[in-house]
């Protein structure tokens, strides 16, 4: 049978590798949000050389 001593360090151990599972799965999301907000910079960019393309084929 286990110990009340161990039955909480058994469960202190599993919150703790729960937390560190959540504190990654954190920094991954961070990351991914930082690609992605790079990303749409740079698709903003190539969005307004188009529109500045189209305005110009437009003028002449």
């Amino acid at each position: 049978m286990v110990s009340r001593e161990d039955e909480v360090k058994n469960r202190f151990r599993y919150l703790d590798i729960l937390i560190s599972a959540i504190v990654d799965h954190e920094k991954n999301l961070n990351d991914l949000i930082l690609k992605l907000e790079k990303t749409v910079e740079k698709l903003s960019e190539i969005v307004e050389k188009i529109r500045k393309a189209e305005k110009l084929k437009e003028e002449t």
